[in-house]
């Protein structure tokens, strides 16, 4: 079983053992792993190699091809003439592990990816893409998950994925005026005032 980590940096083992790639390999890993299953290949090499003509993009998509095919094994590498990527069933990625996991109401899988960067140091358009995908989605999961908490009344909870939404996105007002209202509802008045007070300063000095 391939195992790959995308969360505060990329990495991955086989069988417990390091795989060890060069950078373009690598940068491969990344990309097909945010989404295991077929690619095209011509659109792979575009995302990776968006300098390159053509010919060059889907040569150095080869040669990563190969790379990782030769570290990773033939068992988990989905390659053909028009598709490459990484067989479901024959890797496990951090990310949709923790995504489910949060989904499902796991506070500190979703505690994880608020405080864990995905592919850190990887500028291109998909990896920023795929940043702002992962913020939306865990901002609308953590905001449903505070406010199904507090229509059940367990305002602590509700408290506590709000605190989550409020640490994503630190100037989101909304997710601060519902964090502000459930640690009311707690009982914690002195913790909503200091609330209120850190967001006013924030978003005056932040946004003027």
């Amino acid at each position: 079983m391939l195992r790959v980590r995308l969360l505060g940096g990329v990495a991955a083992d086989r069988d417990g053992e390091q795989v060890l790639l060069p950078p373009s390999a690598v940068r491969l890993l990344a990309l097909l792993a945010l989404r295991p299953g077929p690619h095209d290949r011509e659109a792979v090499a575009t995302q990776l190699w968006p300098d390159s003509a053509g010919a060059a993009a889907r040569a150095n998509l080869r040669t990563a091809v190969w790379a990782l095919r030769k570290a990773a094994g033939d068992e988990a590498l989905i390659a053909s003439r028009a598709t490459v990527g990484l067989r479901p069933e024959a890797v496990t990625v951090d990310l949709a592990d923790s995504r489910q996991r949060a989904v499902a109401g796991d506070a500190g899988a979703a505690a994880g990816l608020c405080g864990s960067e995905l592919l850190p140091g990887y500028a291109e358009d998909w990896a920023d893409t795929a940043r702002r995908q992962l913020r939306a989605e865990l901002a609308e999961t953590l905001a449903g998950r505070s406010a199904a908490a507090e229509r059940d009344g367990d305002a602590g909870l509700a408290v506590r994925w709000s605190r989550l939404r409020c640490e994503l996105d630190r100037l989101n007002e909304a997710a601060h005026a519902d964090l502000i209202r459930q640690l009311t509802m707690a009982g914690d008045r002195a913790g909503a005032m200091i609330t209120a007070r850190e967001v006013t300063g924030r978003l005056r000095t932040e946004l003027g």
